[in-house]
């Protein structure tokens, strides 16, 4: 039964194997015979579950395989097309067991390597018209492996068809970049929130206040207690607080739009006339570009300035109070980075001798270290 519905065997190779096959585990693979190596792993799981294999695989940064792959093909689908005539039929058949016996394409999976590929492979006379029973897969994948800057070979035999998928080496930055022997430190004060450690150790925990600069993930394993040198990368996630504030005096100033004034300039051959400035000293300036014209096209920039006018104005606190809390949350929250997540915000009011003073604080999280 595990044959018809088709084995996918996978060659695995790199560091911390048996996390690998915990994962794997985890993730509800069946693994069949399984043989362990130093630094590989082979073994075998159902055809239906290969893609998703390997997309964990390339997420882990692990090179693999694919050594044979078995089970059950819908190969004669052209035959429905000739089933009114017998003869017609036959024929078919009797061309694909004939076609089906020689090479009839190779597809290299890497454009930039094609040309180099194609000829090795034919100095090992492997071409379009060579048997099939003539190749050898394992020496081809050897040989191609062998080439400089190739990292992961491989090849299937699918039909008459031969598919050769390759991967360059990384270049050896991005593998530094990726785990490093200094500690994991924080970039500002925050209040962890989340630890999630790839290698190495945590040095906080949940609901810890770090300041900029503290380690939070150290370049060792504890094994029996004892500090074993190794690598330090993950992500620490922490709440930080932006806040704004302003005292309020007795006045609030408002904002209110007055008069607007439109400029155009043409193009000509893609270079536009300078346009007037702003008539006025406060102002927002819209830029648009329009086309017309029908066998000329004829090419316009347009600026039109609108007039800002503020006004302070005296008010009771109870009147300005929703406004300036508004005008501060935002402010607040215009302060936070790229990626970061809202959690809450609040304001707080007390009284000073200058007046009435309203602060206004947002709650985010965000990662605090991370490699």
């Amino acid at each position: 039964m595990m044959v018809f519905f088709g084995v996918t065997r996978f060659t695995v190779t790199g560091l911390n194997l048996s996390k690998l096959a915990t994962r794997l585990t985890k993730e509800g693979f069946r693994l069949f015979r399984i043989k362990s190596g130093k630094k590989s792993l082979d073994f075998s799981i159902k055809t239906a579950n290969y893609k998703k294999l390997i997309a964990i695989l390339e997420e882990l940064n692990y090179n693999y395989i694919i050594k044979t792959q078995t089970g059950a093909r819908a190969s004669l689908r052209m035959l429905s097309a000739y089933a009114g005539a017998l003869l017609g039929a036959v024929a078919v058949i009797v061309y694909i067991a004939v076609s089906a016996s020689f090479l009839h394409s190779i597809e290299v999976g890497l454009p930039s390597r094609e040309t180099e590929v194609l000829k090795l492979l034919s100095e090992r006379g492997v071409t379009r018209g060579v048997a099939v029973s003539e190749i050898d897969i394992d020496g081809l994948e050897d040989a191609l492996l062998a080439l400089d800057g190739v990292s992961f070979v491989a090849i299937r035999l699918r039909g008459n068809k031969l598919y050769i998928d390759l991967k360059n080496s990384l270049d050896a930055p991005y593998h530094e970049n990726l785990r490093g022997t200094e500690p994991v430190k924080a970039v500002k004060k925050a209040v962890v929130s989340r630890v999630i450690v790839y290698d190495g150790t945590a040095l906080v925990k949940v609901g810890d206040i770090v300041e900029e600069g503290d380690e939070v993930i150290a370049p060792y394993e504890l094994l029996n207690e004892e500090q074993v040198p190794g690598y330090a990368s993950g992500t620490v996630y922490g709440k930080t607080y932006y806040s704004a504030e302003a005292t309020y005096g007795g006045t609030v100033i408002t904002k209110s739009y007055g008069g607007v004034k439109t400029y155009s300039a043409p193009v000509i051959f893609g270079i536009a006339a300078k346009l007037p400035g702003s008539p006025f000293k406060h102002f927002e300036a819209v830029y648009k570009t329009s086309i017309t014209g029908f066998l000329i096209p004829f090419t316009t920039r347009t600026v039109t300035y609108r007039e800002i006018i503020y006004q302070e104005r005296e008010c009771t606190f109870a009147e300005a109070e929703e406004s300036l809390k508004t005008g501060l949350l935002a402010a607040a929250r215009g302060k936070m980075p790229l990626g970061a997540t809202f959690i809450y915000e609040w304001c707080n009011i007390e009284t000073t001798e200058s007046g009435i003073k309203i602060t206004a604080v947002v709650e985010c999280e965000e990662i605090i270290g991370g490699v």
